[in-house]
Order: C-alpha cells, then structure tokens, then sequence
C-alpha cells in the first residue's frame, strides 16, 4: 500500500543539463512551460506558498484516505488513514524523509525510495517545471486512449536507469497519464477528470494500475496557502 501512496506525491533533483528533443514544433522546455501553465491559468498555484490535498483511494474491497500537505520549498507529510486511523506517515524535509508506523515505529528513509520521493516533491513545487526537475528529457508522440499527446520520457536515478514518461494532451497541455517501472513492474496512473479548485486545474479522479491491481484515486479537498508550522513535516 505504501509503495503506491509514495508514487502518488512527486524531489529534489536538482536542475542540471536538459537532453532537449523536439516534437512538432515544440521543444522540451516550451512543452514543459505549457504544462506550468495549463493547470493554473491565473498564477494562483504558483505563488501559494503551502496547500494541503485530502483524497480517497477506493478499489473493490477497501477505501484509504490520503492527506498531502505541502509547504514551500521542500517540505511535505502525507497521513494515510483507514477507518479514520493513521495506518502510516511519510515526512520530507530539507532532503530526508523518515516514515511513521501505525506504532509510532520511526525509519529513516535512504537510497532509491528517498531519490524517487526527492522527485516526487518537487514535481510538486509550484515553482518547478518537468524541465528543472529532470536532467534528461526524451520527446516523442503517441496516444493516451484516444487522445494525441507529447511523451516526455524523463531518465532519473542511478546512471539515468529509472524512467518516468508524461502523456500531455496536445491540445490543452494537461498531463492525461504517467507511466513508469516500480519494483520491476509496471506503475501506471492515468487523470481521467480535471477540476477547477481554489482557481486551480486539480486532476480530481485518476486510476491507478499496479501489480495486477486497479485503484481510483478521487479529490476530497483542496486548499492553497494552509497555515502550517515546519515543525509539522518532522517525525
């Protein structure tokens, strides 16, 4: 469950020489400018300051709630709760992540998981784009069901060997899906509805494919600009 609830929350890869590709006739960084910009019509995300995400994760057999807070530059907590309990933590701070069991049980988060959440976090910094996020970036063209959208297959990790691939609508430059490689299996996470929220395109109902199981990830609450200590987003 975990390991699904840590994909969801995109770190700090620090912006380094872009592999740029063109497409059309559109470059990585126009691309990944578009996609800046096609959520947040009026800037309102990029200058908030925190936000604070509540989302259910329902299958067949169980619902799991799923709290994100988010504060600028780089630090988050996610809370997952089922039945209304806190089953498990994960905080990022300046770097270092550590997660929290149901017991109150403390690790340290290092290596491969701590780079992806790296990632993860600061894909979701309002002042990021994909293209100061990843150092390579590969472009090409396909299809998310039946929608034309631009591939930005993005390399990440040890010697570039973990890869992250963004299908973006060509007509409105939303990210339609994400596809990836997790634990030698297959990860994919397809937006299948986009909602105004607090002035901002939030991707209000994605599904979720992985070893074998289907879940539906659905926004309960959005908020920009949450009062929140940084003493919050430490364990």
């Amino acid at each position: 469950m975990t390991r699904i609830l840590k994909l969801t929350f995109l770190a700090v890869f620090t912006a380094m020489t872009i592999q740029f590709s063109i497409a059309g006739d559109l470059t990585v960084g126009e691309i990944a400018y578009k996609m800046s910009k096609a959520p947040d019509p009026n800037g309102l995300y990029k200058e908030c300051k925190s936000f604070f995400l509540k989302q259910k994760l329902v299958n067949d057999k169980s619902e799991i709630i799923v709290e994100v807070t988010f504060k600028v530059p780089d630090m988050s907590k996610s809370v997952t709760l089922v039945d209304g309990k806190a089953v498990n933590k994960v905080f990022f701070k300046k770097g270092n992540a550590w997660s929290v069991d149901s017991n109150g049980n403390k690790k340290e988060i290092k290596g491969v998981e701590l780079e992806s959440m790296k990632i993860m976090n600061n894909l979701q910094n309002p002042n990021s784009t994909i293209s100061n996020v990843f150092k390579k970036i590969a472009l090409s063209e396909g299809k998310s069901g039946e929608t034309d959208c631009y591939l930005l297959k993005c390399c990440y990790g040890e010697n570039d060997k973990d890869e992250m691939t963004f299908y973006v609508d060509k007509k409105d430059f939303l990210t339609r899906k994400i596809a990836m490689v997790k634990d030698k299996k297959p990860y994919i996470a397809e937006t299948k509805k986009y909602s105004l929220l607090q002035g901002v395109l939030v991707g209000s109902e994605t599904v979720i494919e992985f070893q074998g199981n289907k879940q539906t990830l659905i926004v309960v609450d959005y908020k920009l600009n949450v009062e929140v200590a940084d003493s919050e987003f430490e364990p």
